[in-house]
């Protein structure tokens, strides 16, 4: 089988996923830019990667000539607005190859604007041969407009990380947030309640870039307690998390949030979000981490609960790892679970 995928950029977690899809079949990974504000991610692309150049005059000629080159058997594209996806499927459609999406949910937004993106729902994604979602929510979302769908989220080489130093009842709880510096992640909230909490019980790390970057330098001007790694590249993160003893993300939206998978590979128990589609999708009910609301009281409440009750934090983050080496965001299982439901077709 012959699989060519079309993102915006490469990725950490996309390189563990195509990878794992490369020891089966032939891969051709092609993304529009090498970052995006905010994802400086700096990768050692593998062969069957590539970007294309912005100093390219027609991007739209380079994609056709690679798909006649490659001679795909499937098209994945993430994305419905993604720039050439249109070409994509065209050629598709003149080849008889195959064509599939792969969407995270929706993010929120008023009616009008909801009425007009199920308008465009309904005339392109039927005519793909299937929806891969990330997540079960987008499963629910897209189910009423795919011919075919699979729940294909996000997933990561577990391998790759170090297994979190064992918690010593009596120091500060080390807690880590990674992701943007930006308002939907629930940053504000966040910091106000770690300024508040004593020095001796808990510490916060915070990893990312972004819009509120001069809030967080502030913060840590006034706080001995909060700590701004600034962006973490990805070979530095398994350390990072591996220092730490639990994840916070207090989300009010995100796709699916690959930090949580991260967290989980290292042995961190997580709080977060139901908007967050890692956590409603990995943890919820699980006994793993603590459910909170992106605002300061909730927020207090769930940290308060390792304060009160730190044991809880080496026996969560035992379970936090069997959790995700068993389920479909290990990218070895998200592996295999695409490329049977391809060889359905």
């Amino acid at each position: 089988m012959r699989i060519f995928f079309l993102s915006n950029i490469p990725t950490p977690y996309q390189i563990d996923f195509w990878g794992s899809i490369h020891e089966s079949a032939a891969v051709s990974a092609v993304f529009l830019s090498d970052k995006e504000p905010n994802r400086n991610w700096q990768l050692d692309l593998p062969e069957w990667a590539s970007i294309i150049s912005p100093k390219l005059s027609n991007p739209s000629r380079w994609l056709l000539r690679h798909l006649d080159d490659f001679r795909p058997d499937v098209i994945i594209v993430g994305g419905y607005r993604l720039t050439l996806s249109t070409q994509a499927f065209l050629f598709a459609f003149r080849h008889g190859v195959r064509f599939f999406y792969w969407l995270e949910k929706p993010q929120p937004s008023s009616r009008v604007k909801a009425f007009f993106r199920r308008f465009i729902w309904r005339f392109t994604l039927p005519l793909a041969d299937g929806i891969l979602c990330i997540g079960q929510t987008a499963q629910k979302v897209y189910s009423p407009y795919a011919r075919s769908i699979l729940n294909l989220p996000y997933s990561i080489n577990p391998i790759r990380y170090q297994k979190r130093r064992n918690y010593n009842v009596g120091l500060p709880v080390k807690f880590l947030f990674v992701g943007q510096y930006i308002v939907r992640k629930g940053l504000v909230p966040l910091l106000d309640v770690f300024a508040s909490l004593d020095p001796a019980q808990a510490t916060l790390s915070l990893a990312g870039s972004g819009p509120l970057s001069s809030l967080v330098a502030d913060c840590c001007l006034k706080s001995t307690h909060i700590f701004d790694y600034g962006f973490v590249q990805s070979r530095a993160l398994p350390a990072l998390f591996a220092a730490h003893d639990v994840l916070i993300l207090p989300s009010h939206h995100d796709g699916w949030a690959v930090v949580i998978l991260e967290a989980l590979a290292s042995g961190l128990p997580v709080i977060s979000t139901l908007s967050t589609g890692a956590f409603e999708d990995l943890l919820c009910d699980r006994g793993v981490g603590r459910l909170c609301e992106p605002n300061p009281f909730s927020i207090r409440s769930a940290v308060r609960f390792y304060l009160d009750n730190p044991y809880k934090i080496q026996s969560e983050g035992s379970l936090a790892q069997d959790l995700l080496y068993a389920s479909d965001s290990n990218s070895l299982n998200s592996a295999k679970l695409l490329l049977g439901f391809l060889a359905s077709f």
